[in-house]
């Protein structure tokens, strides 16, 4: 649609599907950010800060990671 901002957002790819459960969140957000957004970030900088995950009684379920970073004053 047209005019309209979102979240950057996607999926988990097959090649992250390896690596720890607590990695694979951040690994995901930081590649979907350089794609979506053109922003490179380590993911290890970034800070989860909410997960939500549909309800058991929904048909199509997916979960969603909210992630922040730490900026310094210098806006680095």
């Amino acid at each position: 649609m047209p005019g309209l901002w979102v979240f950057p957002g996607g999926k988990v790819e097959d090649s992250e599907r390896a690596m720890t459960t607590s990695s694979k969140p951040a690994c995901g957000a930081a590649r979907e950010l350089q794609e979506e957004a053109g922003l490179s970030l380590p993911a290890e900088s970034l800070l989860t800060f909410s997960h939500w995950l549909t309800p058991v009684v929904v048909k199509r379920r997916f979960a969603t990671w909210f992630s922040s970073q730490r900026w310094d004053q210098d806006g680095r």
